[in-house]
């Protein structure tokens, strides 16, 4: 068993797993960041068409005070950081300058010497597979000379986009591999889940884990965007891809959380304007979309324009996850469920980082080196709670189903009792009008004729007489027989193996030649209803009966035994070999059909088919459960 306090080291740990190493290597660099920090200043290149050399002959006033937590908001201008650093110590330093956003496509690093020259510059464009230092991040490399100092200059653009510039110089020796190599397990990890999500949809096909699954694959998307980490090894060279990828996975991943909420609660038509606003939102969403995926090929709307746009859609984000919340405690007041309760409280701590996404790309707060961890972390720990939710849902619909199974078992298993109760009441009935009424009758009206038999001359007459005296007497044996066959008194008074035996004896006596072994346990009496007893009993007299007609059988062997699952009859012989296919379907098949309707009543199952050794073997299978 975990315990909590190791979930909550677990999650801390990865929740801070770079920034205490940026820290640590800070501490190592600190005369660096505090010369950073003192130094940075930044300039707005409305026009974005201003070079280094521009730049370098600007007036000191033209430039702002900047921070090392910079954050530019939605912005349609190239921006320009400048700071610069002098060795304060006797030995050559290698530093690593540490632009901690993955995805801005428009990028310019200068190193500026005393002596003027540029000693190092990116391009225009910054892809992937050109970066100084392959990272996630942006690793620019600075050398400075014991006592010697240099100026820098970074241009930075992300037109009609939110930007920011989180700052941290490292020492040349800083193991970025490592953290590198731990985003991408972390990201495996996450991306093997949402394979596991497809599986499932697959499996279980129902709209709410396909919206599930979009969802969570788009917000793994983004935060892998966010870490610099989406299409980094795929597609190195098209940046607008790394840049873009970011809107369109944030976007995406709201339209299937709206769809994935609405389904999961199911049709609200009391507030149809909330619906209608989250409808017009999934719009919305898409149109920023297909604007921004044409926008970054063609420019075809401009930047102001977009930005706008781009704004306002991220504004809407808290305001369409407040109306799920509304949705979702109205479902939660209406049927009291313990899922839409919890997924009401995990979309209620949604609206933080939504709030902290949009105060980030609005530049309302600085653009801490941590921020992207942070939300990387919350919005994996929001995947999994909606997991469990999920898993908690069907849950409760698999032991609903079984309940349900159960109940309709138990009906149907009344309904087979009363079925079966009601044709042994039939039957007894019958019976008892055989043998009270017509049985009666005929042994009265043999008496009368026995009397006047006596009172006739020996002759023809007398002859017929007698012939029907006889023929009264048999008949009258007839129904007796019948009567005792379709209601057998032996099974109300005693055991089912007893009347088995009886039954078993009065067949051996009428037919010498036959021989009947009759196997069972003595507990199996135990497990018989009365129903049950008048059932197995008939099906035996049925299957003796097709035996001494049509088999020519010398031997019977009869097997009446509880197994673990069910109580099973069998009844084998050394005779004739018949198809039973084929025999229930003619004349000869009438006391199989009914042993067969018997058996579907009782929920059983009944076959018949040639043994190895000769003859046939007929098999009732009948589960514990009736």
């Amino acid at each position: 068993m975990i315990k909590s306090s190791t979930v909550i080291k677990l999650f801390i740990y990865y929740l801070f797993f770079v920034w205490p190493l940026c820290s640590e290597a800070k501490d190592q660099t600190a005369w660096a960041n505090q010369q950073l920090a003192n130094s940075i200043q930044i300039y707005e290149d409305k026009s974005g068409h201003k070079s280094i050399d521009d730049i370098r002959l600007l007036p000191e006033f033209e430039f702002k005070k900047g921070s090392v937590y910079q954050n530019f908001g939605f912005t349609t201008s190239a921006w320009w950081v400048k700071f610069q650093l002098t060795n304060p110590l006797d030995t050559l330093q290698k530093l690593l300058l540490n632009l901690a956003n993955g995805h801005i496509h428009d990028i310019q690093f200068y190193s500026i010497s005393p002596d003027d020259s540029s000693h190092y510059s990116t391009g225009n464009h910054f892809p992937f597979s050109s970066r100084p230092i392959k990272y996630t991040e942006y690793l620019f490399p600075i050398e400075l000379k014991a006592g010697a100092g240099a100026q820098y200059y970074l241009r930075l653009e992300k037109k009609g986009a939110e930007l920011n510039a989180p700052l941290i110089i490292l020492p040349g020796n800083y193991n970025y591999g490592e953290n590198f190599n731990r985003w991408n397990l972390l990201f495996g990890s996450t991306f093997l889940y949402i394979l596991i999500l497809f599986i499932t949809f697959c499996v279980i096909r129902t709209r709410v884990i396909l919206y599930y699954f979009l969802y969570a694959t788009c917000l793994c998307l983004y935060m892998a965007s966010a870490k610099g980490i989406t299409f980094s090894a795929i597609w190195p060279d098209q940046t607008w891809i790394q840049t873009n990828i970011l809107e369109l996975s944030k976007h995406l991943a709201n339209i299937f959380y709206i769809l994935f909420v609405l389904k999961f609660i199911g049709s609200n038509k009391k507030y149809p304007a909330i619906n209608y606003f989250l409808q017009a939102c999934i719009i919305l969403c898409g149109l920023n979309i297909i604007c921004r995926l044409t926008y970054a090929s063609s420019n075809w709307i401009s930047d102001i324009l977009m930005m706008r746009f781009v704004q306002f859609t991220a504004l809407l984000l808290p305001v369409a996850d407040a109306a799920l919340i509304f949705l979702l405690f109205d479902a939660w007041k209406t049927n009291k469920k313990a899922e839409v309760m919890w997924l009401l409280v995990l979309t209620i701590g949604l609206i933080i980082p939504l709030l902290f996404l949009v105060s980030l790309h609005f530049g309302w707060i600085p653009a801490q080196p941590f921020y992207p961890n942070m939300l990387v972390i919350l919005f994996l720990l929001e995947i999994v709670c909606i997991s469990i939710i999920i898993i908690y849902r069907y849950y409760e619909l698999y032991t609903k189903e079984i309940y349900h199974l159960r109940e309709i078992t138990l009906l149907r298993r009344k309904a087979v009792e009363n079925i079966l109760l009601g044709q042994e009441e039939e039957r007894i009935r019958i019976a008892k009008d055989l043998h009270d009424g017509i049985s009666l009758s005929l042994a009265s009206a043999r008496m009368r004729l026995s009397s006047l038999e006596h009172k006739l001359e020996e002759g023809t007459q007398k002859k017929v007489l007698e012939d029907v005296v006889t023929q009264l007497g048999q008949t009258s044996q007839e129904v007796r027989n019948i009567s005792h066959n379709l209601a057998p008194l032996s099974l109300q008074h005693q055991e089912l193996t007893n009347a088995i035996q009886e039954l078993v004896y009065q067949i051996e006596l009428n037919d010498s030649n036959m021989d009947i072994e009759f196997n069972f346990t003595p507990e199996i009496n135990k497990y018989l209803s009365l129903i049950l007893k008048q059932n197995i009993y008939q099906t035996v007299k049925e299957i003796f009966n097709n035996i001494l007609k049509y088999a020519s059988a010398s031997q019977i062997i009869v097997t009446l035994d509880q197994h673990q699952n069910e109580l099973k009859l069998e009844v084998a012989d050394n005779g004739n070999t018949y198809d039973y296919a084929k025999s229930i379907l003619d004349s000869k098949g009438v006391g199989l059909s009914s042993i067969q309707s018997r058996a579907t009543l009782l929920h059983g199952n009944f076959e018949a088919k040639p043994r190895a050794g000769g003859g046939m073997l007929h098999v009732l299978s009948i589960p514990n459960s009736v």
